[in-house]
């Protein structure tokens, strides 16, 4: 098996460990691997890559909203700056334009 597979594998196997965790992102009423398993290679490529990440999803497991800003779920924000550090951002916005546009911003 090369090596992108098992970086894959890896991948999977931790997105099934969170899943039966009941860890976030999750929805405990029907709990599936796919939030799971997108969670779990947004932190791969955040730290292979060394970038930030901004969610775009109206989806509660991500997010929750006050008012008419959407703040990241605690758990996965501190999991998230325990891999990459406080110098990256992890954002979620349900709107696409603002998620480009912070893109832009952070990457410039």
């Amino acid at each position: 098996m090369d090596s992108e597979h098992e970086e894959y594998g890896t991948i999977v196997e931790k997105a099934r460990a969170r899943l039966e965790l009941g860890n976030p992102p999750n929805k405990t009423n029907e709990p599936n691997l796919g939030n799971p398993l997108n969670w779990e290679m947004c932190l791969h490529f955040c730290v292979q890559a060394g970038r930030s990440l901004i969610v775009c999803s109206n989806d509660g497991d991500y997010a929750t909203t006050h008012g008419d800003k959407r703040v990241p779920n605690h758990y996965l924000a501190d999991e998230f700056h325990r891999l990459m550090g406080d110098e990256y951002t992890f954002e979620v916005t349900a709107d696409l334009s603002i998620a480009l546009k912070r893109l832009r911003e952070i990457n410039d």
